[in-house]
């Protein structure tokens, strides 16, 4: 509860100062600058196995926004994750979908001109919505919103890094705040809640198709811990049954790879424009402040508890909590 009175607080406040220019909270800079296309990590990404093709690695890029002729050496950073259903802009069905949209564009430029440092990052994507099978459809969903936390993290150990090392980008790595629109903004709220391994083994999170043997939709042990702070592999077995070594382990893939593992992962507070939270019992005591957005009627996330489904099929996806739910077990 004393959370939402402090963000109440925050929000009368910026009220009542009414036209006064004060920093973070008015346009005090009418100018910004705008360090484009930084790599903050590499990882392995798998997307290219729509095209038939073997995971591999890809540069995590983001886009810097800062206000022009600012002395100030201790910001606080505002970093911005993107809409876009997990794939691309077109093959997602949407114009939206990277770094550059237009509303993640705005609202870094309006941040930047209010005195923070705001980032406009990217994630892996890649999963399998048109799948008839649920559990795959199901299990690369998690798997991709489980990248884009695991991404996330990096970026933010990457503000930590720049910091520690020369601070060229004036923050304070002490003030650090994530957010996101739309599939970002499941990034965002997985980043504030998503701090024990055993919140993936919830039952909706496990494969039940054979009821004896559940297997969970994530592994940490393939697909990396929580923090993606370490190296994991993909086993490739032997599927040839003629072959002596068949059903045997005959190759690993890299699959997770470490990024500015000796730094901090903790964020200040979250933020969602959309999106949902994967289950309400993963927001606990002790979980940042977390502020929520939400249009009533969003037709693909639910601004209470409701399911996920594929826009173009109507296929069940999983059952999530939206902002009201969210914002009802905080308050209480």
């Amino acid at each position: 509860m004393k959370r939402i009175i402090y963000i109440f607080i925050v929000f009368i406040t910026c009220i009542s100062i009414g036209k006064g220019q004060n920093r973070y909270l008015d346009e005090i800079f009418s100018e910004i600058t705008i360090t484009e296309n930084i790599t903050y990590a590499t990882n392995i990404h798998v997307l290219p196995a729509l095209q038939g093709l073997s995971p591999g690695p890809i540069d995590l890029k983001c886009d810097i926004y800062e206000p022009k002729n600012d002395s100030a050496t201790n910001r606080p950073v505002i970093i911005l994750a993107h809409t876009g259903s997990f794939l691309p802009p077109v093959l997602n069905g949407q114009p939206t979908g990277s770094k550059n949209d237009s509303s993640i564009v705005e609202q870094c430029t309006r941040w930047a001109k209010k005195g923070y440092v705001a980032i406009a990052m990217t994630n892996r994507l890649g999963w399998n919505p048109t799948s008839t099978d649920q559990n795959t459809r199901t299990s690369t969903l998690l798997q991709a919103a489980y990248r884009g936390v695991q991404d996330a993290r990096s970026m933010i150990r990457y503000m930590r890094m720049t910091a520690a090392n020369g601070n060229t980008y004036g923050i304070d790595a002490s003030k650090i705040v994530i957010g996101g629109q739309g599939t970002g903004a499941y990034i965002s709220l997985g980043v504030a809640t998503l701090d024990t391994t055993s919140k993936l083994f919830l039952l909706k999170f496990l494969d039940n198709t054979d009821p004896t043997s559940p297997v969970p939709y994530v592994i940490p042990q393939i697909f990396g811990n929580i923090y993606g702070t370490d190296s994991t592999f993909l086993p490739i077995y032997d599927t040839v049954p003629s072959s002596p070594t068949y059903g045997q382990i005959i190759a690993q893939l890299p699959f997770n790879l470490p990024n500015h593992s000796s730094y901090s992962s903790d964020i200040s507070m979250a933020f969602n424009i959309g999106g949902a939270l994967a289950d309400i019992s993963w927001l606990e005591d002790g979980d940042v402040p977390i502020v929520s957005f939400h249009c009533e009627k969003d037709p693909y996330a639910p601004i209470d508890t409701g399911d996920v489904i594929v826009p173009t099929t109507g296929d069940f996806v999983v059952e999530v909590m939206g902002s009201r739910t969210i914002q009802d077990k905080q308050a209480n």
